[in-house]
């Protein structure tokens, strides 16, 4: 009996804090693993969506500020699609002033969700816009695009160079980033410039395969794009074919004046000679 209650007491000594020390190391242990899986889910999260990605019609992000930033860009007052253009650039993707990418308080899954939206808008509405300040800021926008999420933004310059895009729509973005360079306007062409630049960095970067026989198809399906498709084009097609109806319209007319005429003559000689 007394040698049990030696050992019963020994057992119910206070041994210190290392008796803790196993269950604080599995505590940790299991936190670790709880980061590493939750890194993982969210690595495989934004690999699935990248490979579902296309230009989307409709922003699918979150983000409330950038839902009203995208609002305002459907206004149809210049200036207000100018001010929301540049805040898409200066919120989704800050650059500093020599296009390097700052850190943004938004994250890579909305990023590339805003991006999908605005690459649907600038190919369909924003580089087509009248305004050059429009066109200025939407190209800067895919500048500072391409310096934050490359890998995106090379799948859908890729889709879209496919001609994996909607019916009706005119030329592509690789088209309109190249031919852009040649503007008139000398800030216009400077920008188109350097998307150019960082564009054929990108496709390098991303992808193992040469990239110019990617941009010769590219430029010339926009050109013949556009000269089939642009109602500039059939335009211009349609007045060169009503000028030439025109021009056969009056040689016919002309040609009828003149047998008219050539009869009358005929009969009013025929009048003549008879008396």
């Amino acid at each position: 009996m007394g040698k049990e209650k030696r050992n019963a007491d020994s057992s119910s000594k206070f041994t210190g804090f290392s008796a803790f020390a196993s269950h604080t190391s599995a505590a940790s242990t299991a936190v670790q693993l709880s980061h590493v899986k939750t890194s993982k889910l969210a690595e495989r999260d934004t690999v699935a969506s990248r490979s579902k990605l296309r230009p989307m019609p409709l922003f699918t992000g979150k983000n409330s500020e950038l839902i009203q930033t995208f609002k305002r860009i459907s206004k149809k007052d210049y200036i207000t699609k100018t001010r929301a253009v540049s805040d898409i650039s200066s919120y989704a993707y800050p650059c500093n002033a020599d296009g390097e990418p700052c850190d943004s308080t938004i994250s890579k899954p909305e990023q590339i969700a805003a991006f999908s939206h605005f690459f649907f808008l600038f190919r369909n509405k924003l580089i087509h816009d009248n305004n050059p300040s429009v066109r200025i800021g939407a190209m800067n926008v895919v500048a500072s695009a391409m310096a934050h999420i490359p890998k995106a933004c090379n799948i859908l310059f890729r889709l879209d160079a496919e001609n994996e895009r909607e019916i009706g729509a005119i030329g592509n973005v690789i088209g309109w980033i190249y031919s852009s360079q040649s503007s008139q306007i000398n800030e216009e062409a400077k920008i188109a410039s350097r998307t150019w630049e960082a564009l054929c960095s990108l496709l390098k970067d991303c992808d193992e395969r040469p990239i110019e026989p990617l941009v010769k198809k590219c430029i010339v399906e926009h050109v013949e794009s556009i000269l089939q498709f642009s109602s500039r084009a059939s335009n211009l097609a349609a007045a060169l074919s009503v000028k030439r109806k025109d021009s056969q319209q009056k040689n016919n007319d002309n040609g009828k004046k003149g047998g008219e005429l050539r009869s009358k003559i005929s009969t009013l000689s025929m009048s003549e000679s008879d008396k």
